[in-house]
């Protein structure tokens, strides 16, 4: 009842909607059956219901659609034929796309990338590389060659390393932006090490790039290398790596982030100070108490912010102390921050 549906212009996409959700493999069938009956958008969509129903039996019918003369015909197949993944259809689809017709090869890289998606997942991992390789190294749109450069590197693991450092001197910045993202993928402590090494070297405006991806990392050889980079003669690295100690910091990073409030740069003491108040660091309150004397008044109104944000209860008998000074702005601050 449904097949004879398919061919309706009116009903056609209910008919699908059903079949595709219906198990049992004669709806497959009753889809495949109808095929030579439809032509246009109706073929389309039956490709498209067999890709989804990710229906083996359908590739051999679907490797001769792929060349059809109609290019929405021919593109759905490619594209099915990655849903339903598997063997044969990588290597039709790999075909596709190093011999094919240019105005199918983005088609077919994204059918590679689905079979190599579903490969990934099913554990056949160098399965999964061949097709991201294909697919990273043909000419097709970057961001089809930007997932692939992701892919790549994930099916890897810690091998990619090489391919990951790679891109992140590469000049396409989407593949640059692909191997930062790629990094909170390979949780391995090789992985770290080598970014930290690699951090250490990086031009600034990529160290900048670094520190924020490494942040989701921590751990001790992480959180070195940040406090380090908060003394970088670059501004905007310091900067970032004040940002990222208000994350990861702890009692060692205290002495960077109160030296930084001095900062003549705005911007530098602004981050300093907010990481001041965000920071886990058991210490901060005895430290910024500590300081306390050691600042100008305009400095201490904000360090007495920061008490008060921190939400700082045993600070209570100073700020009880400096709520009656002299200086009206202190005094302020100071009960604002007991409020």
């Amino acid at each position: 009842a449904l097949a004879a549906l398919l061919p309706d212009a009116a009903l056609s996409h209910y008919a699908r909607e059903a079949l595709e959700a219906i198990p049992h493999p004669a709806a497959g069938a009753a889809l495949r059956g109808t095929l030579p009956a439809l032509k246009g958008n109706l073929l389309v969509g039956a490709v498209h219901s067999l890709g989804m129903r990710r229906d083996a039996d359908a590739v051999e019918t679907l490797t001769q659609l792929a060349d059809d003369s109609d290019l929405r015909v021919a593109a759905a197949a490619l594209v099915a034929l990655g849903r339903i993944g598997g063997a044969q259809a990588s290597r039709v689809l790999q075909g596709a796309l190093g011999r094919g017709r240019d105005d199918l090869r983005d088609h077919a890289g994204e059918g590679c990338l689905l079979a190599a998606d579903r490969h990934l997942r099913d554990g056949r991992r160098d399965a999964a590389v061949d097709l991201y390789d294909a697919v990273r190294r043909a000419p097709v749109a970057v961001q089809l060659r930007a997932t692939a450069t992701r892919g790549a590197i994930i099916a890897r693991g810690v091998a990619g390393l090489s391919l990951l450092i790679e891109q992140l001197h590469s000049k396409e910045i989407s593949l640059c932006d692909v191997a930062l993202a790629s990094i909170r993928d390979l949780p391995d402590p090789e992985v770290t090490a080598t970014l930290v090494a690699e951090l250490a070297k990086a031009e600034p405006g990529l160290q900048t790039l670094l520190i924020s991806a490494l942040v989701d990392r921590a751990g001790s050889r992480v959180l070195g290398a940040v406090e380090a980079k908060a003394v970088a003669p670059s501004e905007e690295v310091r900067i970032v790596a004040l940002e990222a100690l208000g994350q990861i910091g702890r009692d060692s990073s205290l002495p960077l982030l109160l030296q930084a409030i001095r900062a003549p740069s705005g911007r530098e003491s602004a981050a300093a100070f907010d990481s001041l108040a965000r920071i886990a660091a058991p210490d901060t309150q005895a430290e910024i108490l500590k300081t306390l004397p050691s600042v100008g008044p305009s400095l201490r109104v904000k360090l007495i912010a920061v008490i008060g944000e921190r939400n700082a209860a045993g600070a209570a008998a100073e700020l009880l102390r400096l709520a009656l000074s002299a200086d009206v702005d202190i005094s302020k601050a100071s009960l604002r921050a007991l409020a």
